[in-house]
């Protein structure tokens, strides 16, 4: 029954349906208070809805429960970022500047070959993750190194070249749903071998393969 019970949280969470969220970690939490996953995505939901006191009431029973739970310590830290709107007595995000564009510096993209839905259901936007290069392919992994998703193989192999320029990247989660998780990748370094090359052109005619060297870009 809670094996049931939990399957169904964790669909929820990945379709952002939070309200039916609470419902059912409630249902669960009610069967098992010492149930920290479930009073984690309890913590998650109510603050996807705004609930940023009741997020915080419950990430704080967790770390009471096991002192050196993760999840709490990032989430408690999570909350941070946010504020109470004067006017309106709501509370509000704050880390909308993660998320600014930059031309030719930033990327917003969708990951493929996505992790484990219940890994995937723990995910936040604004969460920093980190971007990993491999002889083929750029993954994604949390910060504790997770198994998030992979980049796309255009991106993919720019980055790779780009990286091993000497570039360097750092990467958050935009948004989280069911099969859907797009990342933004900010450039915050360029290596001397690109120095003068955008990381992300708006032209597709700056195309580069594995074989590509510097002056096989078109210098922006």
């Amino acid at each position: 029954m809670e094996e049931n019970l939990t399957r169904k949280a964790i669909n929820l969470a990945l379709k952002c349906q939070w309200k039916d969220a609470i419902k059912i970690n409630k249902l669960i939490i009610k069967e098992d208070g010492s149930d920290t996953e479930a009073l984690n995505r309890l913590a998650r939901a109510y603050l996807e809805t705004g609930e940023i006191t009741k997020a915080k009431s419950v990430s704080k029973k967790v770390l009471k429960i096991e002192p050196s739970n993760k999840i709490a310590e990032k989430s408690i830290e999570k909350y941070k970022r946010f504020k109470t709107n004067v006017d309106s007595g709501s509370e509000q995000n704050i880390n909308a500047s993660v998320f600014l564009e930059e031309v030719g510096k930033t990327k917003l993209t969708n990951l493929i070959n996505l992790g484990s839905p219940k890994n995937i259901s723990k995910l936040y936007s604004g969460d920093e993750v980190k971007l990993l290069t491999h002889s083929h392919r750029a993954t994604i992994t949390t910060l504790d190194d997770t198994y998030v998703g992979r980049l796309p193989d255009d991106i993919s192999a720019r980055i790779r070249l780009l990286v091993k320029g000497g570039n360097s990247y750092k990467v958050f989660i935009k948004s989280v749903c069911l099969s859907n998780i797009k990342v933004f990748i900010k450039e915050i370094k360029k290596g001397k071998e690109f120095e003068n090359c955008m990381s992300f052109p708006l032209e597709k005619s700056e195309s580069i393969d594995e074989s590509s060297s510097q002056s096989d870009f078109e210098i922006n």
